[in-house]
């Protein structure tokens, strides 16, 4: 559907086109197609916006305009806004293009980029397709969401079980979408606009590579984080939802004294393992000093007609019928600031490696449990059927891959196909904030992938880092370490945290040390 289409849904539905639109962007060659959204111009393209999303005018040293970031980007020196100029690009010279992909490798971030000259125009995203980006090639459009891209009807793919979608029993994924034609993009691809081709330019043929230096990799893993949270913290209003799982924990210790500038330290409680979370979460607050705020369920009631209302907000926004998530089903993201950035650890998973089922070249090559992360294959097919009907189209993604980085198949499969399938498609639905990471660059990707994969999969990475950053935190109990028999005066007993920590905290405090006499 067109905009105007998707006006007219909008109310029908009862719902507003500026909420739905609010973090959804559109670039095409149509000059007319909304009024409803901002409207930049460049070359013979347009991005057209919604209200709350940020867009920066992107400059070569000589102050020439040559492209728009839409989102929010943080490059080595600070937040992408306004007019920014790149000194390190020029816009005409013949490494043009390079020296652009050289300038994005360390931005990291939620973004959607057009840039080009003359009738050489491409696109490219952050490296997990994080801000959504749908394209179709008939319509010669790139958008958000499904649903903003098409100018016609949607025609369903005929590969899936379209309402086991619905339902939650399948994902759209391998770069899929509910329609037959349009695609959803290649983080790590450009999209090339005059062909509507992608090709890939990260990682390069060299691969990834593998780190024995630990400690620096830690260092400066957290130095980095630390700075883009700082960036952050500095320019909007943010939000960090704290649990007792590791993820948030990490960000947590690599926040260091910027822990005290979050606008929001919060959990959302909707069932009784977030209450867990909340009680684990209260108690790292008082270890930081921060003050910590639980959006409970029992406390915040929707009536039926906003819990609709929501849905239809998702629905539209996400362009086709999904499960709804939990913070918006139960009214929790109302107690979350409008308009606030909401950082969350996502790409930090890589540093425990956990979609990676089996180890090893063993692992890499058994592609059925790869395939049933990918597609959440329960319900109508059985698993095998969707892995004889789908392996092909994996096997064509494998083989994009420069054979040096074969080795981080796992990983690379978790940023492009996963994430892109995931995030990119809830991200810009949500309606009231923008859901983003601070760990979301090539560079902290490529940091995080160079550690052992066996290393990372025991959570022995994790440990380190928040153990390196604060060993108050790190001494505290997670989740897995949770005595269910005590409940949650557990947290209130010095003995028993200290016994369920012990084996954890002796083996991170002899690891570290070990790393450092290496080192030195």
């Amino acid at each position: 559907m067109n905009s105007m289409q998707l006006e007219k849904l909008c109310a029908s539905k009862n719902v507003s086109f500026q909420t739905v639109t609010r973090w959804q962007y559109v670039i095409t060659e149509n000059a007319s197609l909304t009024d409803a959204m901002d409207r930049h111009a460049i070359g013979p393209w347009f991005v057209y916006t919604g209200t709350g999303v940020r867009t920066a005018a992107l400059l070569d040293r000589h102050g020439e305009h040559f492209g728009y970031l839409v989102g929010i980007g943080v490059d080595q020196y600070g937040l992408v806004q306004g007019s920014y100029r790149i000194d390190s690009i020029d816009a005409q010279s013949d490494e043009f293009f390079d020296s652009f992909e050289e300038w994005l490798y360390p931005v990291s971030g939620r973004y959607t980029i057009l840039i080009g000259r003359d009738s050489e125009w491409r696109c490219y995203s952050d490296p997990v397709g994080m801000n959504g980006v749908v394209f179709d090639a008939g319509e010669r459009q790139v958008a958000s969401s499904l649903a903003l891209c098409l100018n016609r009807e949607v025609i369903c793919h005929p590969l899936y079980d379209h309402e086991s979608v619905t339902r939650g029993e399948l994902r759209y994924s391998l770069f899929h979408t509910k329609d037959a034609y349009a695609k959803r993009g290649n983080p790590n691809c450009y999209l090339d606009l005059r062909t509507f081709s992608e090709h890939r330019f990260w990682p390069k043929e060299e691969g990834l590579g593998t780190t024995s230096d630990l400690i620096g990799t830690y260092e400066f893993l957290t130095k980095r984080t630390r700075e883009i949270i700082g960036v952050l913290n500095k320019n909007f209003s943010t939000g960090l939802p704290l649990s007792g799982g590791q993820d948030s924990r990490l960000l947590l210790a690599m926040s260091g004294p910027e822990i005290k500038n979050f606008g929001q330290c919060f959990t959302q409680i909707h069932n009784y393992a977030a209450r867990i979370d909340a009680a684990i979460a209260g108690k790292l607050a008082e270890i930081a000093d921060i003050e910590h705020l639980a959006l409970d369920r029992r406390k915040i009631k929707p009536t039926k007609r906003q819990t609709a209302l929501a849905k239809q907000e998702f629905m539209v926004a996400a362009g086709l019928e999904i499960p709804l998530p939990r913070e918006i089903m139960c009214g929790l993201h109302t107690g979350i600031a409008d308009g606030s950035v909401v950082i969350r650890g996502h790409q930090t998973d890589l540093l425990r490696a956990v979609l990676t089922d089996r180890l090893g070249e063993k692992g890499r090559e058994n592609l059925f449990w790869q395939l049933k992360r990918l597609l959440v294959p329960y319900g109508a097919k059985t698993a095998p059927e969707l892995y004889e009907q789908f392996k092909p189209f994996y096997e064509n993604w494998i083989a994009t891959l420069p054979r040096d980085t074969l080795s981080n198949q796992i990983d690379l499969m978790f940023t492009e196909i996963f994430y892109s399938s995931t995030v990119g498609l809830t991200f810009p639905a949500f309606p009231r904030y923008f859901l983003m990471s601070a760990f979301n660059s090539r560079q902290q990707i490529q940091g995080a992938a160079q550690i052992d994969e066996t290393y990372r999969r025991s959570g022995s990475a994790v440990f380190d880092i928040i153990f390196m950053n604060s060993q108050e935190i790190h001494n505290f109990p997670f989740d897995f370490e949770y005595d269910e028999a005590k409940k949650l005066v557990f947290f209130d007993d010095e003995e028993l945290v200290t016994a369920a920590t012990r084996e954890r905290r002796e083996n991170t405090s002899a690891r570290f040390e070990k790393l450092l006499r290496e080192g030195s």
